[in-house]
């Protein structure tokens, strides 16, 4: 029974540790989201300023061509040019799309979720050097716990299962009156009877 307890025990505080790992998970993966969504919104203004400005340089060529300054063939390669930058567009459209749906879906919203810039992306010092974040980290990390609950949780199932070879104690004892006189004058005798048995003796 003991053994029972502390492995419930281990167990329990297992789940605790589990627990604050998958919250820490999930904390880390809206982060990731948040800025898959803000790169997507960067790299979707490239792929507009490059549309634009192959649509800017498509109409100089044409206007050349209609001038008499160029021909049409020397407008094919802007013309290509045009077509992959929309193709791009088209494709940061998609992604983008595809980022703020994953970082809804993450925060519980069944819509697309926009990103804000915030004032600074450079992340503050830590309080603490890497040695002793390797050392918080080693004692105080989630998964460290849960691996050492777990480890707890096993000892003690061996410790109960070891406990079903080791001899058991039964005590048991009888009282008996007899005589016509009331007790204590009457006659009484008691017994005690005491068995061991061994449990390895009988494999």
């Amino acid at each position: 029974k003991f053994a029972d307890l502390s492995r419930t025990r281990a167990e329990l505080d297992a789940a605790a540790a589990t627990a604050e790992q998958q919250r820490l998970q999930l904390a880390f993966d809206v982060e990731t989201d948040f800025y898959d969504v803000l790169a997507g919104q960067a790299l979707l203004r490239v792929a507009e300023n490059r549309f634009q400005r192959a649509e800017e340089q498509m109409q100089v060529a044409r206007a050349r061509v209609l001038s008499g300054a160029a021909v049409q063939t020397d407008s094919l390669q802007l013309e290509l040019e045009t077509t992959q930058a929309r193709i791009e567009l088209l494709r940061r459209n998609a992604a983008l799309l595809v980022s703020q749906l994953q970082l809804g879906r993450r925060i519980g919203e069944e819509n697309a979720v926009e990103a804000v810039l915030p004032d600074s992306l450079v992340p503050p010092p830590l309080a603490y050097d890497d040695e002793t974040l390797v050392r918080f980290a080693l004692e105080q990390g989630p998964q460290y716990r849960a691996a050492r609950a777990n480890e707890r949780a096993a000892g003690a199932i061996l410790t109960g299962q070891k406990s079903t070879y080791l001899p058991s104690v039964n005590l048991s004892g009888a009282y008996t009156r007899f005589d016509d006189q009331f007790f204590p004058s009457g006659r009484s005798i008691g017994s005690v009877s005491l068995t061991v048995s061994y449990p390895l003796w009988n494999l």
